[in-house]
């Protein structure tokens, strides 16, 4: 039985190469096991999902299988589409009802 406890993979800073797609792999482990899970990623991190090796990101974004919040990020910033920015409730909820993954 999965725990309903939900999830929280953060993203505090951009992972090199080979971490990249570890990530990426834990979060599809993590959806293909119905594991209620949501990736916060920090304003440092957001080239993630800019980079052209992105593509695995993008479709899990487009297709709602897993929802990303992006946090701190500076105005002017763009966030690119299917990625939500976080407000400092949003924040605090998050982190005060889920089990935090930091990578």
């Amino acid at each position: 039985m999965v725990s309903e406890r939900e999830f929280v993979i953060r993203i505090g800073s951009l992972p090199g190469p080979s971490d990249q797609r570890d990530l990426l792999e834990f979060v599809l482990a993590a959806v293909s096991l119905d594991v209620r899970a949501k990736v916060l990623v920090f304003a440092e991190a957001l080239d993630l999902f800019a980079m052209p090796s992105s593509k695995g990101w993008r479709q899990l974004i487009e297709q709602d299988l897993v929802e990303v919040l992006a946090v701190d990020v500076p105005d002017g910033l763009v966030v690119r589409d299917g990625i939500r920015s976080a407000s400092s409730a949003d924040l605090a909820k998050l982190l005060e009802d889920s089990t935090i993954i930091e990578v």
